[in-house]
């Protein structure tokens, strides 16, 4: 049996929590009063709870886990997104970046990339590159643990494959 490390200390990957399967997090870990399993922090039984919110299930914190990492990747799988200088600069400038600098391509060429030290929700964050060649700035949010590298290529082969018209590519004025 795999321990997680949590804030809440080691949690144990078969431990039952409530969750709906469809969300990003956990609505409760599940702890054995009696013979009863009970929320762990209001003490409400699993019926209780799944009384009030219809959509609960009862799972393991291990499929928990990769539920909520399926489900921000779904919501986060999105396009690049082309966007004004003012705001690349903006974004720059508020806050000290994490990971900033130049990453190098598969064809030699360099984007100047960051992302934002203040985290959305998990390991997902505004991250954001500039294309020195040609001045186009861009933004997505992405999880942070996967390399820059990555994810500039992943532009990359965005923007071969989109024939670039104005009317065409994603801007954020």
């Amino acid at each position: 049996m795999e321990i997680y490390k949590t804030d809440l200390g080691r949690i144990p990957s078969n431990q039952p929590v409530l969750m709906n399967p469809k969300e990003t997090n956990m609505h409760t870990i599940l702890i054995k009063e009696g013979e009863v399993l009970v929320s762990a922090w209001g003490k409400q039984t699993v019926e209780e709870m799944m009384e009030e919110d219809p959509k609960l299930e009862q799972i393991t914190f291990e499929e928990a886990i990769e539920l909520i990492d399926s489900n921000l990747k779904k919501r986060y799988d999105i396009a690049w997104e082309e966007i004004p200088e003012n705001i690349w600069w903006e974004m720059l400038e508020c806050l000290p970046p994490e990971a900033w600098g130049n990453v190098s391509l598969p064809n030699g060429e360099k984007y100047e990339m960051f992302r934002m030290m203040e985290y959305q929700q998990d390991r997902y964050t505004q991250h954001f590159a500039c294309i020195n060649k040609e001045q186009r700035f861009f933004s997505k949010v992405c999880s942070s643990a996967i390399p820059m590298e990555e994810h500039a290529k992943e532009l990359w082969e965005q923007l071969e494959l989109t024939e670039y018209e104005d009317d065409k590519f994603p801007q954020v004025n």
